[in-house]
């Protein structure tokens, strides 16, 4: 899966609220890896859904 990020670590480079990155999980727009209590984003697979959703 690659480099794995936090929520909190996407909040930063995203500059986006922790719940809508949680919203975006649950409605199945973007892959988690919940370790522990938990989610983790691959890079990778963030690059590519915020390229998709119009972002930088």
């Amino acid at each position: 899966m690659g480099q794995l990020i936090s929520i909190a670590q996407n909040q930063t480079l995203l500059g986006v609220h922790p719940e809508s990155v949680r919203r975006w999980i649950r409605a199945g727009k973007l892959k988690a890896a919940k370790a522990g209590r938990h989610l983790l984003i691959s890079r990778a697979d963030l690059k590519t859904f915020w390229k998709n959703m119009g972002g930088g």
